[in-house]
């Protein structure tokens, strides 16, 4: 499963690598100016353009750069982008004030709610209910991919941190076709229908 998401996550890595590149660019600097002006400002900015990422990401095909401010246009992915943000600041930081493990826990295992959002435009609560739920049912398979993503981006650090600029959306490209790659799979995560988008809860 590894070698087949790396391959996918290359095929829509290479003909988008202008957009994705610049995106990130965009993400950092902003993310800086913001850190020096507020303390979490930086983090709402990010999660904004990696929404915009995940929506190049899952289009599978070369896209526009308008693409990627698709959380900065439409209001209602905008709102759901924004309480994502502020419960993973809230449930990360308590998690961390009590035993810094649950923190952990809960940011990483909150890693798929943008992509739920971004693509099948669930509520913010339900997708942190099942992007839990997809990561304690694959957690070595989301485990081997984050180690490497953590290894790739620790080696783009040199020089001057420069290669990060290719290195983070390729990362984001892995977690994208990840999510995918676990959320289509038969024996992957079981969601009951009830909260498949468009049904009735």
């Amino acid at each position: 499963m590894i070698k087949k998401i790396f391959k996918e996550a290359w095929n829509v890595y290479v003909p988008n690598l202008g957009i994705l590149v610049i995106a990130t660019i965009l993400m950092e600097v902003g993310y800086l100016i913001l850190l020096k002006l507020t303390a979490v400002g930086g983090e709402f900015l990010r999660a904004f353009f990696l929404a915009g990422m995940y929506n190049v990401i899952f289009k599978n095909k070369k896209c526009d750069f308008d693409d990627i401010f698709i959380a900065f246009k439409n209001k209602n992915l905008a709102l759901n982008v924004f309480l994502y943000v502020l419960i993973l600041i809230v449930g990360t930081s308590i998690g961390i004030l009590l035993l810094v493990l649950p923190g952990i826990y809960f940011f990483f295992a909150t890693t798929f709610s943008l992509p739920l959002i971004v693509k099948y435009n669930f509520e913010v609560l339900d997708s942190i209910k099942i992007s839990i739920k997809i990561f304690n049912k694959n957690f070595l398979s989301v485990l081997v991919i984050l180690i490497i993503i953590l290894l790739l981006n620790s080696i783009a650090i040199f020089p001057y941190g420069m290669l990060s600029i290719f290195t983070v959306p390729f990362s984001i490209c892995l977690i994208g076709k990840l999510f995918e790659e676990i959320y289509s799979s038969q024996d992957g995560i079981f969601i009951k229908p009830e909260v498949l988008p468009g049904d009735d809860k």
